[in-house]
């Protein structure tokens, strides 16, 4: 892609590469702190080269960053035995109170009986409400349709959604999702119940991605420090002249 850029100075190139790669530094340090949450996905970012074509200095590159974006292919399952914790094979998402879309299916039941989140917002179930558990519950069984019974029968069904486009989602924080189109009901999600999927992060590549980009951000540096320390020479060159 060509874009019209200023005129070529090795400045605004180290700055330029800067730019792009403070935004990127961020997002790999995101994804190693939650490497370990459960359903957080990957954060990476998109940027292109933006070409300047100079006849008297031949063709210039700068960098510029397009925008950051999620990677939503799913995590492992991983077994946890535990009632609450359910988990959904494939790229759909539970939705919490205030409208929240997450894969972190580490939920809880609170002290009035309702599957919660781990931060405390309602697991909300097909019809968009709370899903409580009746007290005399012996047992809680979820099925691979997310249906929730007790001996009794089915108490609800719990919500499994996705959107057409997931680019439109934004990104809150702890792995929760605020939806700006409407919501699809998703039709061939597996509900397992004693599981939590955990991160789509790779630690090792992202620590090597991290240290890549700590060098490359050095070595923009370091083309600054040389671009600044020649233009003073020549200021200062240029002073006793009396040019």
């Amino acid at each position: 892609m060509v874009l019209s850029v200023p005129v070529q100075r090795s400045a605004t190139v180290a700055l330029s590469l800067q730019e792009t790669l403070w935004p990127q530094l961020e997002a790999t340090a995101s994804n190693l702190a939650n490497s370990t949450t459960s359903g957080f996905k990957r954060v990476y970012a998109e940027s292109i080269e933006a070409k300047y074509q100079n006849q008297a200095n031949g063709n210039v590159s700068y960098v510029t960053l397009m925008n950051l974006n999620h990677d939503f292919s799913p995590g492992a399952l991983k077994p946890t035995g535990n009632t609450y914790d359910i988990a959904i094979s494939g790229d759909d998402f539970f939705q919490v109170e205030g409208g929240r879309l997450t894969q972190n299916g580490q939920f809880r039941l609170s002290a009035e009986g309702t599957i919660v989140g781990p931060s405390g917002e309602a697991l909300l179930s097909t019809g968009g409400g709370p899903i409580t558990i009746p007290i005399d519950s012996n047992f809680v069984h979820i099925s691979p349709t997310g249906a929730v019974s007790n001996q009794n029968g089915v108490i609800d069904t719990i919500g499994v959604f996705t959107v057409a486009d997931k680019k439109t989602l934004q990104y809150t924080k702890d792995g929760y999702y605020l939806p700006t189109d409407e919501l699809i009901v998703s039709e061939s999600a597996t509900v397992h119940q004693g599981y939590i999927m955990e991160s789509n992060v790779n630690p090792i590549e992202e620590t090597v991605k991290l240290i890549e980009i700590q060098r490359r951000y050095e070595q923009a540096e370091k083309l600054l420090k040389e671009s600044y320390s020649l233009a003073s020479n020549v200021i200062h060159i240029s002073s006793k002249s009396g040019l």
